[in-house]
């Protein structure tokens, strides 16, 4: 079973969303972003560190994306692919880099493409194991 752990990085702020490095099975994969941590509220906030089961699911809206299940007092938090944490409502996205962008916000760069990547090392396994660590 593949795992994916995510470092959560206080050295990025919280203004833009949460920033975090990704492993896969503990090889540098690539960067990500979430929701600025708001005690866990659905939608707005990012999720509580813990090691969650994440499942192979097709979903309407972002496609075939993994799923974390068990995260306390939420459902529906996909890995899917977003530049900045104001596209997501609660789930998480992976990027090749952190940039900051025009306007000054803070994001991921190609998303899509990582997203993409990240699907194809995880071979269609139908479960996964993500690992979220607290803000380093």
């Amino acid at each position: 079973m593949h795992r994916i752990d995510i470092y959560r990085l206080k050295d990025h702020g919280q203004d833009h969303g949460t920033f975090s490095r990704w492993t896969i099975d503990g090889l540098p994969f690539c960067w990500g972003v979430e929701l600025p941590w708001r005690n866990n509220e659905p939608g707005v906030s990012c999720i509580p560190a813990g090691l969650y089961a994440a499942k192979l699911t097709e979903s309407p809206r972002n496609g075939t994306v993994y799923e974390l299940q068990g995260v306390p007092q939420r459902s529906d938090i996909q890995i899917h692919s977003a530049n900045f944490a104001h596209q997501l409502k609660g789930c998480m996205a992976p990027g090749k880099e952190i940039k900051t962008f025009k306007g000054g916000i803070k994001g991921v760069t190609f998303s899509r493409i990582t997203l993409g990547m990240l699907m194809e090392r995880m071979g269609g396994e139908e479960e996964i194991q993500v690992c979220v660590h607290p803000l380093d």
